[in-house]
Order: C-alpha cells, then structure tokens, then sequence
C-alpha cells in the first residue's frame, strides 16, 4: 500500500472519529434534553414518539456506526501493515516477510520489490523489502 493511500486513510479515519463523536455527543443531548423535561413515567413514554428524541436516537446511533467504522478502518490499515511486514527483524540484506494468507515467514533480500510465491500455501503476493 502506498504511503498516499495509508495518509487518506489516516484521514478517512480521523474524519469517521470526529464525525462519529460529534453526532453522538449531539445526539445524545437530545435525548438527554428530551428526556429531562419529562416528570412522570407517562411522560417518558409520550417523549419516545416526539421529534427532538428520534432525532435525538437516530443520531446518537449514526454516530456510535460511524466510530465503529473508524474503528474498522483503522484495524483494517494496521493488519494491511502488518501483513506484509516484519519490521522486527532483519539480518543483512535479508529480511522477513509474512504471506498474507497463512503468515508463513519468508526470509528473502532487503531492497527489492516484486511478486512472491509462499512455499507453503502456494499464495502469490506482491511485497516490497
């Protein structure tokens, strides 16, 4: 993955965040504030069906989605990282490579970039050292 395609996601996911949190807290306030007016158990229940608290509800539900999407999309960006690459460790001029369909190591020369075939699964993947 190329380094502008993990900044737009690192974008993509702070936007998602701060979205996320925005209409959520948002949301929550008007439920919160919906539901403060209320001082009977009737009240509550006549509340449920008012616009300020479904809108309030449907917010608040937008924005705990749009968190865990951010959430999704970061983990996904960091498995994508860690896949290929096993930072951890290198020997001269060769270096470890994880297959990304059965996490074989591979051990092959630092500095090159080009397709790999994993001995044990037969997978054909692309990787850069």
């Amino acid at each position: 993955m190329a380094d502008d395609d993990r900044g737009a996601l690192e974008g993509m996911t702070k936007l998602l965040y701060g979205t996320g949190g925005l209409a959520a807290a948002l949301g929550f306030f008007l439920v919160f504030s919906a539901l403060s007016r209320s001082t009977d158990v009737s009240d509550v229940f006549m509340e449920l069906g008012a616009p300020n608290f479904m809108n309030g509800m449907s917010l608040f539900l937008y924005g705990i989605l749009l968190l865990f999407l951010g959430r999704m999309l970061e983990l996904m960006n960091q498995m994508a990282k860690k896949t290929i690459w096993l930072d951890a460790w290198a020997d001269g001029e060769k270096v470890l490579v994880k297959c990304p369909k059965c996490a074989q190591q591979l051990r092959v020369e630092g500095g090159k970039s080009g397709m790999l075939n994993c001995p044990k699964c037969g997978n054909k993947f692309e990787a850069q050292t």
